[in-house]
């Protein structure tokens, strides 16, 4: 059974009384787990075609966070990964829920742009033959 997960991106602008930004280049293609068998070790499928820039004009040690709009399907583990610019730090490849959780940590003022986002997808089970979920970014 072929499974498409279809990520959309819903972005969040924290304005409170400053210009602080985020925005995601497009939505990345669909990622298809084209077999998958019980008890056997998954292959993930990648994808590397979105990127992200933020502005950040007021504060210090800004944080990324990022989670999905509902729970994914038991036997699917959707992870994703985000370049830190300059001075501040990546997480790595986090595994995504609905609870928020931090991609990048200590960002400082300033603009940056192109940062590369990496969404991995790995499935072990069959699932339902599509599965849209959303992936909220913050910029706190």
């Amino acid at each position: 059974m072929k499974a498409i997960f279809t990520l959309f991106f819903l972005l969040f602008t924290l304005s409170l009384f400053s210009v602080n930004t985020i925005s995601v280049s497009g939505s990345p293609s669909v990622l298809s787990v084209n077999s998958a068998i019980a008890g056997v070790t998954p292959l993930p499928v990648t994808n590397t075609q979105t990127s992200c820039s933020i502005n950040v004009d007021v504060g210090t040690g800004r944080t990324i966070t990022a989670h999905l709009d509902s729970e994914l399907t038991s036997g699917a583990i959707l992870k994703v990964s985000m370049e830190a610019p300059s001075g501040a730090i990546s997480s790595g490849s986090v595994q995504m829920s609905s609870v928020a959780k931090n991609l990048v940590t200590s960002i400082d003022q300033g603009a940056f742009s192109n940062l590369l986002i990496t969404y991995t997808l790995i499935s072990n089970l069959a699932l339902p033959s599509t599965v849209v979920k959303t992936v909220i970014f913050t910029l706190n």
